[in-house]
């Protein structure tokens, strides 16, 4: 399951460029690039299914960056499903003055 990350370091923009991007890291990677200073996790939302968790209500949304083997936990124990974004909506080009 990919993840958002935004490159911090230097070493991080020159190899994963600049601006947020999606990546599929393993558990190991995702932690190194992380600690090193190299990434950051883009927050995202979940919906909360469970009666049992502490960062909301079930049906309510929780916005959290959460890394990979955490995300995989919740997902996996019927806690929290991702809430995809709305897809962005066309913008009307005006039409040239003559």
């Amino acid at each position: 399951m990919t993840n958002q990350y935004k490159a911090l370091s230097e070493y991080g923009k020159a190899i994963f460029g600049e601006g947020v991007f999606d990546a599929d890291f393993d558990a190991a990677e995702e932690r190194d690039l992380l600690d090193g200073g190299h990434l950051e996790l883009v927050p995202r939302d979940y919906e909360i299914l469970s009666d049992n968790f502490s960062g909301g209500m079930k049906g309510m949304t929780y916005h959290a960056a959460l890394v990979k083997d955490v995300e995989t936990a919740l997902i996996a124990g019927y806690h929290l499903k991702r809430v995809n974004p709305a897809p962005a909506k066309p913008t009307a080009k005006k039409a040239a003055s003559k």
